[in-house]
């Protein structure tokens, strides 16, 4: 018996749609219950309870009995919320779960496999970074999960961390909708010279490498997962074009002018309830951020299977764009 929490998100979602291929049992853990339901039917097993509120710990701790192996997907990811909001959607959530976890008896305590984020090496300018580089987080998205680990690696808890790159798919339209966008528009600017590294992986590869923490035999582990594709900022925005059927952009920007429109874009956002840019997109696409995914694919034998290519046509697709 499997507990997921998260399960309405994104990756949630497509865990979920997977583990019932595979007639796998498990049970959700979600604040919303009802809307739980009306994503995922009647016929799975929905506990409630705000992973936020210690009101909630005896339906967090009855969640828990009787699983092997718990998931925690659940997280705030929003640039824009204050620190202690964050800590407490990511950081303390998961020491409740813990908790729950380890008061189940040493012979029942469960697997814990948490979707972690390389935002925990934010403020790392090695060239090439592994599990073996310190993290340093420098952001409070980043801070949170870097806590979070740091409880789970404190815990008695048998524990798989994956620490993800930037996520994509049909379904995941912040950054890339607005980047195709300002391509076809020919409004996209190339940040800095163009040549850094931008690291990615499809949504699918996720739940590949969860699905074998779930089962992996290596235990107390943590892991780096990516697309293993080298793609520069540069290289990224010609490909998009190229499918759009327009010119690629030539214009560059430089870094510290990008993160003063950043800034400004998202303190217009506050001040006027628009849309929210924050510099963490620039961050994004304009750093050099290389990742070795070996480790994963030594010990949890992860074979990411998405190539850019395929990958992109189905964000086209979603959006309605021409591949």
């Amino acid at each position: 018996m499997l507990l997921i929490t998260g399960a309405t998100g994104r990756v949630g979602q497509e865990l979920v749609r997977s583990l019932l291929k595979r007639n796998e049992k498990f049970r959700i853990l979600s604040h919303d219950a009802a809307n739980a339901c009306r994503v995922f039917g009647k016929n799975i097993e929905i506990i409630e309870a705000d992973l936020t509120t210690p009101l909630s710990f005896p339906a967090i701790e009855r969640a828990c009995r009787g699983v092997d192996c718990i998931i925690h997907l659940a997280a705030l990811v929003d640039y824009s919320a204050s620190e202690k909001e964050t800590m407490l959607a990511n950081f303390f959530s998961t020491q409740q779960l813990i908790k729950a976890a380890e008061m189940q008896g040493e012979e029942k305590k469960p697997r814990f496999v948490f979707l972690s984020s390389t935002s925990v090496y934010r403020g790392t300018s090695a060239s090439l970074m592994d599990e073996k580089i310190q993290r340093r987080a420098s952001n409070a998205y980043g801070r949170s999960k870097l806590a979070a680990e740091k409880a789970l690696e404190k815990s008695s808890l048998d524990f798989i961390i994956l620490r993800s790159v930037m996520i994509y798919g049909k379904s995941f339209h912040e950054g890339f909708s607005d980047v195709i966008r300002r391509i076809k528009e020919g409004r996209m600017h190339i940040i800095g010279k163009g040549d850094n590294i931008v690291p990615f992986i499809h949504v699918s590869d996720v739940v590949q490498a969860i699905e074998l923490a779930i089962n992996s035999k290596v235990k107390r582990e943590d892991f780096i997962i990516t697309s293993g594709e080298s793609w520069t900022q540069e290289g990224l925005f010609a490909d998009i074009a190229k499918r759009l059927g327009v010119s690629a952009p030539i214009k560059h920007t430089p870094k510290m002018l990008a993160y003063l429109f950043a800034d400004f874009g998202a303190l217009k956002a506050r001040l006027t309830g628009g849309k929210k840019f924050y510099r963490e997109y620039i961050f994004t696409l304009c750093e050099n951020r290389r990742f070795s995914t070996e480790k994963a694919k030594r010990l949890l034998k992860f074979n990411p299977e998405v190539k850019f290519g395929n990958g992109i046509k189905e964000v086209l697709n979603a959006l309605g764009e021409k591949k």
